[in-house]
């Protein structure tokens, strides 16, 4: 058989062609996403649930000599009439994450019992108080303090709710996140990140021993308790993708320049500027609707920082690179949930519209119990913002679909917040 130098050439060159195409593409979605190894494909962790541990400190009752309330101290066999069962989305983070934790009061007594349900009243992030330790950071703790929305305090007299025996209600919820934005290089974390150059770590979310819950005045004759709560939620900490990292370096870096970082003051991380501004933003950064401005905030968690002013996207296309940008992961969830938002408030009145609410509520309603319970609240606490703006009845709409898709979770009084 008589060989054919022009044939095996062309086949070297079909073969050289096919396998530089093949390099291109290969190099081409390297270089375009990045971000996304297999050990990051998967948003990572699952719900965990803790029962905490329940004391009563004091009992409350009415002299009936004077008919005063009376305080005493706990006797030595006081049972609690509840138990506070907490439930933690994810286990398992990547630095910087947000983590969400919601906390349900069970009445484990044989008679209806009444609690003030706090977290009704107060913001979405500023519920219990914690501090993160880890065994593998022996010498360091970091202290969460959660930030106030407004520059006075607004006291509010929470309502109360009434338990029968065996029945649960939403007691807390709140978010934590490891770390926020500007703790970055506070020692704990910066010791935490080093860690994570090796390997994962595994942290403690601790509360700390504080009257969280008040069986509230006597009356009739009825006793009450003051009770304390404590706990330790763990969770995994991971490594973030290298590009991540840097782009919230960046964020941190802009916003510290930006003098836009809060200051912890009294307990309390406070944004607000020496005018009393409400969570300042740069007008640079505001997103326009109608030829209406709208704050960056009213679209984001309140101390959301990744990003927030002055590094959020300005347009609906910005913040869907952005989306793009991120491995699934719950500081990614937010990113989503803003874009949902913007693109249900940027559609055409109509079918566009309608699709663009049922995504956002189709979305949160597959987000795990902690995380929905938080995000969905987070943006009913947003009304007030939208009042009188070109967005009021598309807000509006938004808040009917949460209270009608999560009846239980949602509570009236988030409305006017």
């Amino acid at each position: 058989m008589t060989h054919n130098p022009s044939h095996t050439s062309v086949k070297r060159r079909i073969f050289f062609v096919s396998f530089s195409v093949l390099i291109v593409i290969y190099f081409f979605f390297t270089f375009l996403y990045p971000a996304s190894p297999a050990q990051f494909v998967e948003t990572p962790g699952e719900v965990a649930s803790t029962e905490f541990v329940v004391t009563v400190n004091s009992q409350n009752g009415v002299d009936e000599a004077t008919n005063s309330l009376q305080t005493l101290p706990a006797s030595s066999d006081a049972q609690p009439p509840f138990r506070v069962t907490v439930e933690l989305f994810p286990n398992v983070i990547r630095f910087g994450d947000p983590v969400y934790i919601v906390a349900y009061l069970e009445n484990i007594s044989p008679t209806p019992q009444t609690f003030a349900s706090y977290h009704t009243t107060r913001e979405v992030n500023d519920p219990i108080c914690f501090s993160i330790t880890s065994n593998e950071i022996p010498d360091e703790e970091a202290r969460c303090y959660f930030e106030k929305q407004y520059p006075v305090d607004v006291f509010i007299i929470p309502p109360l709710v009434t338990l029968a025996p065996g029945e649960r209600a939403l007691w807390q919820r709140c978010v934590v996140e490891l770390p926020p934005l500007e703790d970055f290089d506070e020692p704990f974390y910066s010791a935490l990140e080093k860690k994570l150059a090796q390997t994962s770590v595994s942290c403690d979310l601790n509360v700390k021993s504080t009257v969280y819950v008040r069986h509230m005045k006597p009356i009739n004759g009825e006793e009450s308790f003051d009770c304390r709560v404590e706990g330790r939620l763990p969770v995994v900490v991971k490594p973030r993708p290298e590009n991540e990292t840097a782009l919230l370096r960046r964020w941190l870096s802009k916003t510290k320049r930006c003098n836009l970082l809060p200051r912890v003051v009294r307990g309390n991380k406070v944004a607000w500027q020496a005018n009393g501004s409400e969570n300042p933003a740069i007008l640079t950064n505001y997103l326009w609707f109608d030829f209406f401005p709208f704050s960056p905030w009213d679209f984001i968690r309140p101390g959301n920082r990744k990003p927030s002013t002055p590094n959020n996207p300005i347009t609906v296309d910005g913040w869907r690179k952005l989306d793009a940008e991120f491995a699934p992961s719950t500081l990614r969830d937010e990113i989503t949930l803003t874009r949902l938002q913007l693109e249900y408030y940027d559609a055409d009145e109509g079918e566009a519209s309608d699709a663009a609410l049922k995504t956002l509520v189709e979305w949160l309603s597959q987000r795990p119990e902690p995380q929905r319970v938080v995000l969905s609240q987070s943006l009913l606490s947003k009304r007030a913002k939208f009042k009188g703006t070109p967005l009021e009845a598309k807000n509006a709409t938004l808040c009917d679909a949460l209270t009608s898709a999560f009846p239980v979770e949602m509570t009236k009084s988030d409305d006017a917040m």
